[in-house]
């Protein structure tokens, strides 16, 4: 019965999954018999693929799945009182045509930010000395511009690792909660003007999770930049952290105009994001990517959800990397490395963040 009321899937060239509440599968397209090679009707969903959506019972949203070793973009929503997901895989001929042209611009990137390096500092320098206003507004602008370059360069950069790849730094035990709590300060500090009040909610005080620090701040920050994107003055974004057993959930939730469904799927999709620019005509538009990869470096997956009276949530699910890691054993601290901040919501700041302060 299932089978008939979901024909309308069978000439979508997409893999389509019809799940019933037990989580079994009652229907699956042709496109997804190929794409699982075999039949996969009366299985439990969750022995196809695992995915944030599967895991928080989402119902309408979009997120990744992880396919065997294999990522791709997959979209939920309610069909006939059914989730239906249509999973949105790429091809291996167009993913490497588009990783020679990443490649190639992220040397020449590199080169040129090697020399205009020194001059940027330098400039900024002499403008903080002088004193002079309109040179100092001008030393700020080549900031931000050289940070901007620097962002995208560091996108690339991570883009092109493999997606199965680990940092070369050990994973650390850090308070997370802290972490955000330094991270939201400093972005609300430097997009002040934008009038967004970034918030950060914690069932506890302190939540100590094992995890490579580095990859959390920028999962992070891209977070709040795209956030930043959608919301207007008076917005709010507002960060819920809580964590079960061995599980932390991250809840990036803002009052911004959301994101379309068809367009939001194809954050997840590394070869749409360097085929066209973001959906708000800006940047390599990888930053939800690159949310999903520090994700899936810590055993998770992300979920990207429309509230209700507007705005979107993303939710991120991130394992500890040590179970039998003990609380009493050493904690690494370190403090939040501005660069990395001025670096990662260059997309979202104007000029005035970027004012060279004299020593």
């Amino acid at each position: 019965m299932a089978s008939r009321s979901f024909s309308f899937f069978d000439h979508l060239s997409e893999p389509v999954i019809v799940v019933k509440k037990d989580g079994v599968i009652c229907y699956e397209n042709p496109a997804a018999k190929d794409y699982f090679r075999g039949d996969c009707v009366n299985l439990p969903v969750n022995k196809l693929f695992d995915s944030a959506l599967l895991r928080l019972g989402i119902n309408e949203g979009v997120g990744t799945a992880e396919i065997g070793r294999e990522s791709c973009a997959v979209s939920v929503s309610l069909v006939s009182g059914l989730r239906t997901f249509i999973l949105h895989p790429e091809t291996v001929e167009a993913y490497g045509e588009r990783l020679g042209i990443a490649r190639a611009a992220e040397k020449e990137l590199r080169a040129a930010l090697a020399t205009s390096a020194l001059a940027e500092e330098s400039i900024n320098k002499r403008a903080a000395q002088v004193g002079d206003i309109a040179l100092i507004r001008y030393a700020a602008s080549l900031s931000h511009a050289w940070h901007s370059m620097l962002r995208v360069v560091e996108h690339i950069s991570a883009f092109l690792e493999p997606e199965n790849g680990t940092p070369p730094y050990p994973p650390v035990s850090f308070d997370i909660r802290e972490r955000c709590c330094e991270i939201a300060s400093s972005a609300s500090y430097l997009a002040g003007e934008k009038g967004v009040l970034i918030n950060v909610e914690a069932e506890t005080e302190r939540i100590t999770f094992i995890g490579y620090r580095e990859e959390i701040d920028r999962l992070v920050l891209n977070l709040i930049s795209n956030s930043l994107k959608n919301t207007g003055e008076g917005g709010r974004i507002t960060i819920n952290l809580k964590k079960a057993k061995n599980t932390l959930i991250m809840e990036v939730a803002d009052t911004g105009c959301g994101i379309a469904p068809e367009k939001a799927a194809r954050l997840f999709r590394p070869i749409d994001t360097l085929r066209e620019l973001s959906y708000d005509g800006t940047g390599l538009g990888v930053g939800l990517y690159l949310v999903h990869r520090a994700a899936k470096k810590h055993g998770g997956g992300v979920a990207v959800e429309k509230r209700e009276g507007g705005g979107t949530k993303i939710t991120v699910l991130l394992k500890d990397l040590r179970e039998d890691y003990t609380l009493s054993s050493p904690e690494t601290r370190a403090g939040l490395e501005l660069d990395l901040v001025l670096t990662e919501l260059a997309d979202v700041l104007s000029a005035k963040a970027y004012i060279y302060e004299a020593e």
